[in-house]
């Protein structure tokens, strides 16, 4: 049972939700003013008995690239869903939650499918560019390490479980490339990581 109620809750419980939300715009940009919230957008809007905040272009990255692996074509999750973002991004999302639950009450019983609440709350992270450039990232790797799995044929190098290991110099060069390459999501390596696998090839 969740069973709480927001500090401003008695004191705003005749108004509307449109009202409400005027409210939550104006806390919000003093949050920000105030240092508790990075600079971002912050569009608040609602839709029923609902209120969404959708938080986007804020000043560090959302996606915790590690807790991604490529499963066909798409990153897909490790673990539980909060682990997709940033230390950072979780942060934001959470002072967020606290603002507009400040006007809000909710004495649900899940377990037995009783809702009792002033309104429904989702925080949005807006993390759709961030997706696709790992994505990218991801595939890169993927096929970088099938080419150097190929090529190795026969050297003293292998991949065990998607990782490169090595017991030559010849091969270091290029499982250093693979390490710059896994470092930058956004694909800073890869061109690094070719072109020493292009160089192992011709030595191959």
């Amino acid at each position: 049972m969740n069973n709480f109620t927001g500090s401003k809750y008695e004191l705003t419980r005749d108004l509307s939700l449109a009202e409400i939300n005027k409210m939550i715009r104006a806390d919000i940009k003093a949050a920000v003013k105030s240092g508790d919230l990075p600079a971002a957008k912050y569009a608040v809007t609602k839709s029923g008995n609902a209120i969404r905040v959708a938080i986007s272009s804020l000043p560090f990255a959302v996606l915790n690239p590690a807790a991604f692996y490529l499963c066909g074509e798409w990153p897909t999750i490790r673990g539980i869903a909060r682990e997709r973002w940033t230390a950072e991004a979780i942060a934001t999302r959470e002072v967020v939650q606290e603002i507009v639950n400040a006007y809000n009450y909710d004495r649900s019983e899940s377990m037995t499918d009783y809702f009792d609440t002033r309104f429904y709350l989702t925080v949005d992270l807006d993390d759709s560019a961030e997706y696709a450039e790992l994505a990218a990232a991801l595939r890169t790797e993927r096929d970088f390490v099938a080419q150097l799995s190929r090529i190795s044929a026969g050297m003293a190098l292998e991949i065990v479980g998607g990782e490169v290991r090595f017991d030559c110099c010849a091969a270091y060069p290029v499982a250093a490339a693979l390490a710059a390459l896994r470092g930058a999501p956004t694909g800073g390596g890869t061109e690094a990581a070719w072109l020493a696998l292009c160089a192992l090839e011709a030595a191959a």
